[in-house]
């Protein structure tokens, strides 16, 4: 779908056959109104890439080519749509009703370009770009149905247009488009196009984020440990307790008591250590 020229799309549904029923209904050889139509594809095209460059615009116009007035298969059956006179008005006067939605440019504005380039009468160039806007619109519509494609895909495919679009583009159809002049159109339309096609398809697709590594819990800093805590607080008590034993076999032994105390602690202490109940580490 995005590389699709809808120049060439639309120029191509009009085949030989279908001029000549034209031609009788207009009144004009079959080559006027092949020139009319490759002059008016281009404009029609360059309407949509304008209205296309905001998000605002490429959501109007995305919802245009979907509603039920663009006919995916006006291609097929345009030659049965324009066998009447009134078949013919209805398919010019939804081609103006769905450019003029879609892009807020109005059909007269177009036309009455096509018109100072070919020199044919402003009312058949009125009426052959309506039939062109909506055989336009469904050929768009029906390569959206075929792709499945979003309103993502629209700005990048009508951004590839602008080869096609550049040639015919002068300084008035770009002022009817609501840009400064063709240069300004130029510089300034199939980039926000690119912008913006790049944006929605990063917001509909939008890239995984990275993996988050697990992490251990760490435990607190400073805060000691509850085993160690008590190891202090008997320690501790084992000093004091030694201490009243030393003050008692002083004071009603004498030094032998004191000295058979020292060597009953060595012994225990030994045993105690050995026992691997309790072991201060470094």
């Amino acid at each position: 779908m995005e590389s699709t020229d809808l120049c060439a799309e639309l120029e191509a549904a009009f085949a030989p056959p279908l001029l000549a029923l034209l031609a009788d209904r207009f009144g004009l050889a079959p080559d006027m109104l092949r020139t009319v139509i490759a002059q008016a594809a281009p404009m029609l095209v360059a309407a949509l890439m304008a209205a296309g460059a905001t998000r605002e615009g490429a959501a109007r116009l995305f919802a245009v080519i979907r509603s039920p007035q663009a006919n995916a298969r006006v291609q097929r059956y345009l030659p049965q749509l324009v066998a009447t006179t009134a078949g013919l008005k209805a398919l010019e006067n939804t081609g103006q009703f769905l450019l003029e939605r879609g892009t807020q440019v109005t059909l007269a504005a177009l036309s009455d370009r096509v018109a100072s380039r070919t020199g044919v009468p402003r009312q058949a160039t009125h009426a052959l770009t309506g039939l062109s806007a909506a055989v336009l619109l469904g050929c768009v519509k029906h390569d959206v149905l075929v792709d499945q494609a979003t309103v993502a895909s629209l700005p990048v495919r009508l951004t590839n247009q602008w080869p096609r679009v550049a040639p015919q583009l002068d300084d008035a159809l770009a002022r009817a488009l609501g840009a400064e002049n063709a240069r300004a159109f130029g510089n300034t339309v199939p980039a926000q196009l690119r912008i913006l096609g790049g944006a929605l398809k990063r917001e509909v697709h939008p890239q995984a984020a990275p993996a988050q590594v697990p992490t251990e819990p760490v435990a607190p800093v400073g805060r000691p440990r509850s085993a160690r805590r008590q190891l202090w607080w008997s320690v501790g008590l084992l000093a004091l307790l030694l201490a009243g034993a030393l003050v008692y076999a002083q004071w009603h032994h004498g030094p032998a008591g004191v000295a058979a105390l020292a060597q009953r602690a060595a012994r225990m202490a030994a045993q105690w250590g050995g026992s691997g109940e309790i072991r201060l580490r470094p």
